[in-house]
């Protein structure tokens, strides 16, 4: 039983609250703690909506450095890997150089937008696509090895990011996005843009969020169920579907879900649900695949 998770918000989480990313069991998610006997965690540095674009980057700059003196205190278990991901892009405002400095520090995953307008285009919530700093980013991301998240992204964003992912072999996910044609939330990935995903074999990260699991709000495994199903039924969605958590990133989870341990009994419910090689495919191999490749 394996796991690879696109996407928690642990490290942010972490030293908002001062506490230890590695151990803390306050956290829902902490790095050094999983259920599974190999985990992959990729966990990300979120943008802060009520900070500007240049104190964003600063809080970057100072939840990288908690980690790594963290990290040093408590050294992860040889069973566990940790990458990173930033959550927003706005952090770079218009430096190019920022970008490198990602790439540098081990970013893994980029995050272009999280909510309204920014420098880099438009999220969820609007119908702006990416501007020209967003753009640009799509280029220089493909030479610096990171690859770009469609998560909270609009609809005009993800379908420019896709098109210029052609034309300059830029790697593209969903990290954590479930299903608008399950819960018809504008945060959730449309079937076209799955389907576009599901051609590359790039995954898309079932998440936790339960307004985005389900209308009410009140979420269930069930409820995560109909997402995986319905992706399922689409072509290639056993070679696509993976897991993007969300933990530490949500005040709230679904029924039977307190903490990363409960994704192990999940798994379970999965495996019995579905079969052992769609439950493996979602939980690790397809992400692990990808990551292989690019």
């Amino acid at each position: 039983m394996k796991l690879f998770d696109l996407h928690s918000d642990t490290l942010y989480e972490a030293k908002r609250r001062a506490l230890s990313p590695v151990s803390s069991k306050a956290l829902q998610a902490p790095i050094g703690v999983s259920p599974f006997e190999k985990t992959h965690r990729i966990s990300a540095i979120w943008c802060d909506n009520t900070l500007d674009d240049g104190a964003c980057w600063q809080e970057y700059l100072r939840i990288l450095a908690y980690t790594k003196e963290a990290l040093e205190k408590e050294p992860l278990p040889d069973t566990v890997t940790l990458d990173y991901a930033v959550e927003d892009a706005r952090l770079i405002e218009n430096s190019t150089d920022r970008l490198q400095t990602l790439a540098m520090n081990g970013t893994k995953i980029l995050t272009l937008t999280w909510q309204g307008l920014s420098v880099i285009g438009g999220a969820w919530d609007t119908e702006a696509g990416l501007t020209d700093l967003g753009k640009s980013i799509v280029r220089d991301a493909a030479t610096l090895g990171i690859t770009l998240d469609i998560s909270h992204a609009s609809d005009a964003t993800a379908k420019d990011t896709l098109r210029l992912s052609e034309r300059y072999g830029t790697s593209v996910i969903a990290s954590h996005s479930n299903s608008r044609a399950v819960c018809p939330h504008m945060r959730n990935l449309s079937d076209y843009l799955f389907d576009a995903l599901a051609e590359r074999r790039s995954p898309v990260g079932i998440s936790l969020v339960p307004h985005h699991l389900e209308t009410n709000g009140r979420a269930s495994p069930d409820s995560i169920l109909r997402h995986i199903t319905h992706f399922l039924s689409r072509k290639n969605g056993e070679k696509t579907l993976a897991i993007g958590s969300d933990l530490d990133g949500v005040s709230s989870l679904p029924e039977g879900f307190k903490n990363l341990a409960d994704l192990g009994t999940f798994y379970r419910l999965i495996e019995k649900t579905l079969g052992k090689a769609l439950a493996d495919a979602i939980f690790y191999d397809n992400a692990s695949a990808f990551f292989t490749r690019n």
